[in-house]
């Protein structure tokens, strides 16, 4: 009896590291499949997955500069373990405008189908799941949670760079700048890795910019503006487009599917 039940322990054992093994192959084959920034159209193709492996190394990076600086008490540790999963979500519902995604009216909803999507990838990860629901549910007002939203602005920014520097993308890319130059300004004084990064004269030349071209604040990086119905609507096919969508690998579509066509059917009976 004993022999049999060490050797079931065994077989589930196999199991579980072969379910994460297969999970996370299966969520980054889906965020590979999920392509950014297409809206502002990219001379540099950018995936979900491509972000995710750029954001990590950038936020190690800051981290031991952080540390070096002795200013914040971060865990590094969680940190680490939240940015390549903070966009699991993507894989199922793709990379949202951010005008929808911040719309009064779509707000809550969509943070609600953000976690539920992470979560059920998280699911699928094996005995790393628990550790990654921990870590991917930072309390928002930690130094953590701060820190990560630093380094999420500070990639949005060195991808603007790069699309206006090398390929002179201004037009497109100078209104995610000037976002991104605005929420960095705000955490260069808690974050020493910022100040750094994105240095003096690297903001000095991002103002000037911003002078000579002043419709970049009007764009989608000055402010939010309030969609109107139609831009509801258009929100809400998107949505429905990704749900569409969902890759075959996921362990139960329809339930995901039907998760998101009731979130759906609520944002268009509150608009």
């Amino acid at each position: 009896m004993d022999d049999c039940s060490g050797k079931d322990r065994a077989t589930e054992q196999r199991r579980e590291l072969a379910r994460w093994v297969e999970g996370i192959h299966s969520t980054f084959e889906r965020l590979l499949d999920c392509k950014r920034w297409a809206p502002y159209s990219p001379n540099q193709r950018q995936t979900s997955a491509h972000h995710s492996i750029s954001l990590t190394l950038l936020t190690a990076y800051c981290l031991e500069i952080e540390r070096k600086a002795g200013k914040n008490k971060i865990d590094a540790l969680m940190v680490m373990a939240h940015v390549p999963c903070h966009d699991f979500n993507e894989g199922t519902i793709g990379d949202v405008l951010y005008i929808f995604k911040h719309d009064p009216r779509i707000e809550k909803l969509y943070e609600q189908i953000e976690l539920e999507e992470t979560l059920a990838q998280m699911e699928r990860l094996g005995f790393l799941a628990e550790f990654l629901r921990r870590a991917y549910c930072l309390p928002s007002e930690s130094v953590e949670a701060r820190f990560f939203a630093a380094m999420e602005r500070l990639d949005y920014a060195l991808s603007a760079i790069f699309e206006i520097e090398v390929h002179g993308n201004s037009k497109n890319f100078l209104p995610i700048l000037y976002r991104s130059h605005n929420d960095l300004m705000r955490y260069i004084e808690e974050f020493p890795s910022v100040a750094e990064v994105y240095s003096a004269e690297v903001r000095d030349w991002a103002e000037g910019m911003f002078k000579v071209n002043p419709w970049a604040k009007d764009g989608l990086g000055g402010r939010i503006k309030p969609l109107d119905d139609t831009g509801v609507e258009s929100m809400v096919l998107a949505l429905m487009h990704a749900v569409e969508k969902l890759a075959a690998g996921n362990s139960d579509p329809a339930a995901a599917k039907q998760r998101l066509l009731e979130k759906i059917k609520q944002a268009v009976e509150q608009k």
